[in-house]
């Protein structure tokens, strides 16, 4: 991700040195449950850095075979941890429980700027009871509705989507640790579900080399789709943005500039960039699915995309969400250009409605009501 669109948060996560450290946890909960006093002792032996196993991959051809060598190379001479470090283990098992650990951190932090959309949608909606709005269906006038109906619609739709990521969230965490083809044949249950319970994990139901990749899969897609419902926020705050409609604006400092050749012009600027946001959000989102296709018991297909979209996804969905609560916050309406809207939709025939209604309430057939009501409107406009 380009550093104009990072969150510092998700950075810290996705580090190269939060990754190696990440791996240090998963084998320290393991190798305590194996080889205590071991752990012990490791647990004094500097975690390697992110830039000596990149180092050291260079040689050995394999990241985290690199990491190893480099920490055993700390860790001093006892060859009982030598030996039982990793052991029972596949690189695909330390690193699907450090991606969970990363997931489940960047996820705390997504949660938190969700609920500042959710609660700037609110107060939204709670501002804007008072007073008809003019409605429109397919860029026209239609009739009046109330003028937080858009932001309402929005609010609810925002919240069942919040429900469907949060849901996805708790799978993030069911991972294994079963050894070569998930065979399960080295390490023994309670030493699996032990290390996991320390490390705040739980265990998927039956795994092959990898944990199966369905629930991330779902996590990017529902985290995507509440990226869309900020799009769509950002979109109808573009709609009536446009001149000749001009009802909602973004707040605008003095210096801030609309154009570099017209200066008269009021962009929608952070709606705009929400909206860009939004698209590549789910692009990101759309590989993850293919990571569920593996041959036999494992393959590698997977391990490029996720090292890319994942971390881009959160990045993106931070950015999104913070710019959202932003563009919510400082959103300006101007009532008195509301109700010339309305005012000047009645006279264009929005009222039709209400007369072809109040026409079948008095007896009238629906398709006589429907010409009636047009004709009304038609004598009115000349």
């Amino acid at each position: 991700m380009i550093e104009r669109y990072c969150d510092p948060e998700i950075s810290l996560v996705f580090n190269r040195d939060a990754e190696v450290a990440r791996w240090a946890r998963v084998e320290m909960a393991v190798l305590e449950q194996v080889y205590p006093d071991g752990a012990q002792r490791l647990s004094q032996a500097r975690i390697p850095t992110g830039y000596q196993v990149d180092q050291r991959e260079q040689a050995v051809g394999h990241e985290f075979q690199a990491f190893l060598d480099v920490w055993r190379d700390w860790a001093g001479q006892d060859d009982k941890v030598n030996r039982l470090l990793h052991y029972g283990l596949t690189s695909s098992d330390v690193i699907d429980c450090g991606q969970a650990l990363a997931l489940e951190a960047a996820n705390s932090h997504l949660f938190r700027l969700a609920f500042a959309v959710r609660s700037e949608l609110a107060k939204v909606c709670a501002f804007h009871t008072d007073f008809l709005q003019i409605g429109r269906t397919h860029g026209r006038y239609a009739v009046p509705r109330r003028g937080d109906s858009v932001w309402r619609a929005n609010s609810l739709m925002f919240g069942r989507q919040w429900d469907r990521w949060s849901d996805s969230r708790w799978d993030l965490g069911a991972v294994d640790l079963s050894g070569p083809v998930g065979a399960r044949t080295v390490l023994h249950d309670g030493i699996v579900l032990a290390a996991l319970e320390q490390l705040g994990l739980h265990r998927v139901g039956w795994s092959t080399q990898i944990v199966p990749r369905d629930s991330l899969a779902h996590w990017a897609a529902t985290l995507a789709g509440l990226c869309t419902v900020c799009e769509n926020v950002a979109l109808q705050v573009r709609l009536l943005a446009q001149s000749g409609v001009d009802e909602v604006q973004e707040r605008s400092s003095t210096e801030r500039v609309g154009s570099s050749s017209m200066p008269h012009k009021r962009n929608p600027i952070l709606a705009e960039n929400i909206c860009g946001l939004a698209r590549m959000a789910r692009t990101a989102a759309e590989p993850i699915q293919l990571s569920m296709l593996q041959w036999h018991d494992r393959d590698l297909t997977h391990s490029s995309v996720e090292r890319v979209v994942v971390p881009d996804l959160c990045h993106l969905a931070a950015t999104i969400l913070q710019r959202t609560t932003r563009l919510l916050a400082d959103l300006e309406f101007d009532r008195e250009r509301i109700r010339e809207n309305l005012e000047q939709a009645d006279r264009e025939g929005s009222s039709s409605a209400s007369q072809m209604d109040a026409l079948i309430q008095s007896g009238m057939p629906r398709e006589q009501a429907r010409h009636q009501a047009t004709g009304n409107q038609e004598e009115g406009s000349r």
